[in-house]
């Protein structure tokens, strides 16, 4: 099974995110990385830590992230972890975090996850 994991800085928005998988492909795991421990917005390096530990439960994870500083928080962890079991998804956070979401709680192989998620890189909204 692919596991999702969000990193953003903000914890609220991060649980949004959960929210809206969960409705939609409950089975998948989601573990989260939002805002600092203490409440405040940024991303903080032992959330990440420990999304990605979460993650030991499933084959693969895709990670999808907010902005450019959670990037480089995430690539700075992922040294931590076996190399290939996550991959950073160039996306819009809500949009591929759900689509992928959706196509691996089908059982969908991984490369179709992550083209789903990649795809939504053109979706428009109107």
């Amino acid at each position: 099974m692919t596991g999702i994991v969000i990193v953003c800085h903000s914890e609220k928005l991060a649980e949004g995110v959960k929210d809206i998988i969960q409705m939609m492909a409950s089975e998948v795991p989601v573990a989260l990385a939002g805002g600092h421990v203490d409440g405040t917005y940024g991303v903080c390096v032992s959330k990440v830590r420990s999304a990605f530990k979460e993650m030991r439960i499933v084959d693969n994870a895709l990670i999808f992230v907010d902005l450019g500083s959670a990037l480089t928080v995430v690539e700075d962890v992922l040294g931590e972890f076996p190399a290939g079991k996550f991959e950073i998804m160039d996306c819009p956070l809500v949009e591929g975090a759900v689509g992928a979401a959706v196509v691996a709680s089908g059982g969908a192989p991984l490369k179709d996850v992550i083209r789903i998620a990649r795809e939504t890189r053109n979706a428009f909204k109107f």
